[in-house]
């Protein structure tokens, strides 16, 4: 082959490799125009986010940053960089952001967090930061960070914490006073009862006078074992009872026990809270024995059904004030509207019920056109633990 030849052959494949680069050069140059349109899509998607964006580096510098958080941290992303984070931070928050920020970037996993942010208007910025760190590929770790205000909802969470704080505050402070005047109610009843020890009159006048003592310290008992309820004071301590001795004790403390008709084996023991089943009985009997026609009994029973519960039932006619409602008669402070010519709270029966509940029993209530009737139903295999 000549050397025309040559130079004509070597010519022609210089002329096709240089189609080739022109083909593989526009092939790159639509790449480019196309990694450039995403580049700028998510550069105005970053930088226009409606959500705040940083980048940390492991020091803790602002390294790259959008609008929303500049603004959040009332400075430009020019201004922004490479300032430390802390530095935005309210002086009581950093110690815990610096916590948070080293656990942060040893782990790779989203965390969050929500810090008080420092205003130049002294106003009070609360931002929820979502975290999570990234480690490129020459091991430059950096904290990818979202910035969400949070103000409105930290501020109103805020304001409730204190609200439950005062309320918590005043019933203490109400406790308190209830305690108080519940004693010296007990102290002044203690003085009436004394004098009328001393008065010569008739049988009568003192057997009413002593009825409304009665029936004022019952009223103060229960309020107070009410507030102790309400504020899960009230501990179990569990023993073995003699159920006809309690029976024998609230015959002692009820007006009118002369009505009272009780079955129960003089020896049944039960194991349970003494003051609480005391309590319990005594209220319902006085409840009995309160709301029945003066001439009539109260039947009381005990028995052991199936050697597995104990079972109570309280019987008596309906009164002038009639049959409580099914639907409220536990409730708290619940009477009958046509029960108020007798001294009471409503809050006998909501004291059984809740003791009934802490000792594991349950309490039912039925009435038909004459009679009440509560049943209390007890595991008698009663197993109660302590209360811390």
């Amino acid at each position: 082959m000549s050397t025309i030849d040559e130079l004509k052959e070597l010519q022609h494949e210089l002329r096709t490799h240089q189609i080739e680069l022109e083909m593989q050069n526009e092939e790159l140059r639509a790449i480019n125009l196309t990694l450039q349109m995403e580049r700028n899509r998510y550069a105005i998607l970053y930088d226009f986010a409606p959500i705040g964006y940083l980048t940390l580096n492991h020091q803790g510098r602002i390294i790259k940053s959008n609008f929303s958080a500049a603004e959040l941290l009332e400075s430009t992303n020019k201004k922004l960089l490479d300032k430390h984070f802390i530095s935005f931070i309210a002086p009581e928050n950093s110690d815990k952001w610096h916590l948070f920020f080293i656990a942060a970037m040893k782990q790779n996993k989203r965390q969050s967090i929500v810090l008080k942010i420092k205003q130049t208007n002294s106003a009070e910025i609360y931002i929820h930061m979502d975290c999570q760190h990234n480690s490129s590929i020459d091991n430059d770790s950096t904290l990818l960070v979202s910035l969400t205000d949070v103000s409105e909802r930290t501020q109103n969470e805020i304001r409730l914490q204190q609200l439950v704080n005062q309320e918590h505050a005043w019933r203490i402070e109400q406790s308190q006073f209830i305690t108080i005047l519940a004693h010296e109610l007990k102290n002044l009843l203690a003085a009436i009862q004394l004098a009328l020890a001393l008065i010569t009159e008739s049988d009568e006048i003192v057997s009413i006078v002593n009825k409304v003592i009665q029936d004022i310290t019952n009223l103060v008992q229960r309020c107070l074992q009410s507030e102790k309820l309400n504020d899960q004071q009230v501990e179990v301590y569990v023993e073995n009872h003699n159920l006809f001795n309690k029976f024998e004790k609230v015959k002692k403390n009820v007006s009118s026990s002369e009505r009272l008709v009780i079955n129960v084996d003089s020896s049944l023991m039960f194991n349970t809270d003494g003051q609480l089943i005391y309590t319990i009985l005594l209220n319902l009997i006085d409840n009995a024995l309160k709301y029945s026609p003066s001439e009539s009994l109260v039947m009381v029973n005990v028995e052991i059904k199936e050697s597995q519960f104990l079972v109570i039932t309280v019987q008596n006619e309906i009164g002038i004030a009639g049959a409580p409602d099914q639907a409220k008669v536990f409730h708290k402070y619940y009477r009958n509207k046509a029960a108020h010519h007798e001294i009471g709270s409503g809050l006998g029966l909501y004291i059984v019920k809740a003791m009934t509940d802490l000792l594991g029993g349950e309490i039912i209530y039925l009435h038909d056109d004459n009679y009440v009737c509560f049943t209390l139903r007890f595991p008698y295999s009663n197993r109660l633990i302590k209360k811390d």
